[in-house]
């Protein structure tokens, strides 16, 4: 449950979100202050000093757990009077990906102050959002953090079940469910295994551009083997492995070009001596 409250306003840098105590908070930090001059820096510093002088003087009379929640808090409190407390984030770079869900894995209730923040931590938690490729993470003093982040492309969509489509990107990583009406411009895949198999198929098929542009679904099969429906109601069922020297074959045979443009037609290319052909009506794929 978030210990802050959050406002944000579009900014020149992508969205300032403002990081406001609740008031259960008040009674532990302290208000957004002004930015501190030279002077008042100083002073900082020596209250900090001051503090922690004392918590360590104290510190033998407490249990170890006690001792270090104890430290944390005090610790908090008194940066908090110095005007280091993490009064506002600015977020950039991201398109996709919800403001909130950042804000949410920067886990402020946990560090409200720069010093206390883990910026490693925070990162490698916003970094598991679906869409997020990298995020770097900035402190600018007295109390902000900047957080500029990378988010992935989407390379195909993948048909994962009856109704149900996901983006994915070139890793396989899913990215977000999608319409089945309202599927992008992107190649389409089916069965299981099929995002983590995806880019090195579609390398494939680059290099036999008369097939890779024809290509309308590729179903992965037994999560071994694929078998791809061509635009004209070709199927080709290719082997487990040596799919691009499958291919080469059938665009160079002499009967190749022929075949291909037989609609309603599975090419059965499994064998390596022989291509065998069958309507596509009699073809049942493996579950």
């Amino acid at each position: 449950m978030r210990e802050g409250r959050v406002s944000a306003a579009v900014s020149a840098g992508g969205r300032s979100m403002r990081v406001r105590p609740t008031k259960d908070d008040s009674a532990g930090a302290s208000r957004p202050r002004r930015r501190q001059r030279g002077s008042a820096r100083t002073t900082a510093v020596i209250l900090s000093a001051l503090a922690g002088a004392a918590l360590c003087a104290g510190a033998a009379l407490l249990p170890h757990s006690s001792i270090m929640a104890g430290l944390a808090d005090r610790r908090d409190h008194f940066l908090a009077l110095t005007g280091l407390q993490i009064d506002e984030v600015r977020v950039s770079g991201q398109r996709f990906t919800d403001d909130g869900a950042i804000f949410d894995a920067l886990d402020l209730s946990t560090a409200r102050t720069l010093l206390g923040f883990d910026g490693a931590k925070a990162a490698a938690r916003i970094e598991r959002l679906p869409w997020i490729s990298s995020v770097g993470i900035t402190r600018v003093f007295p109390g902000r953090l900047d957080v500029t982040v990378t988010e992935r492309t989407a390379y195909a969509v993948w048909l994962a079940g009856p109704g149900q489509a996901k983006l994915i990107d070139q890793s396989g990583r899913v990215l977000q469910a999608v319409p089945v009406s309202q599927l992008p411009a992107l190649p389409r895949l089916a069965g299981e295994g099929a995002p983590e198999a995806a880019r090195a198929l579609f390398e494939m098929l680059a290099q036999v551009p008369e097939i890779g542009r024809r290509v309308e679904l590729a179903r992965r099969i037994t999560s071994r083997r694929w078998s791809l429906d061509l635009s004209n109601g070709v199927r080709l069922e290719l082997p487990p492995d040596g799919e691009a020297g499958a291919l080469a074959g059938l665009v160079a045979s002499p009967q190749g070009a022929r075949l291909l443009a037989s609609a309603n037609t599975v090419l059965d290319l499994r064998s390596r001596h022989e291509i065998a052909v069958r309507p596509l009506e009699a073809q049942a794929h493996e579950p």
